[in-house]
């Protein structure tokens, strides 16, 4: 479990150091938003995988787009 929220959370970490140099060039209207796979939406504990986790998005960007691929997650 630590290992899996130390990945999402450098994920994390490194869009904030992206978001910070977009907004010292383009001023702080600059918003965030980052993709989602549905699995970590419907199965937390897929996280592990996917290194994304639902709670962190909707606190850290400011919009959280969950993806619909029923191919791929075979539904």
């Amino acid at each position: 479990e630590r290992w899996t929220r130390l990945k999402s959370k450098m994920l994390i970490d490194f869009t904030k150091q992206l978001t910070q140099s977009v907004r010292n060039i383009r001023g702080p209207q600059v918003q965030t938003a980052r993709n989602i796979y549905a699995m970590p939406v419907l199965e937390p504990e897929s996280e592990a995988w996917f290194a994304q986790n639902l709670n962190d998005f909707l606190n850290t960007y400011d919009w959280t787009a969950p993806m619909a691929m029923p191919f791929m997650e075979q539904i």
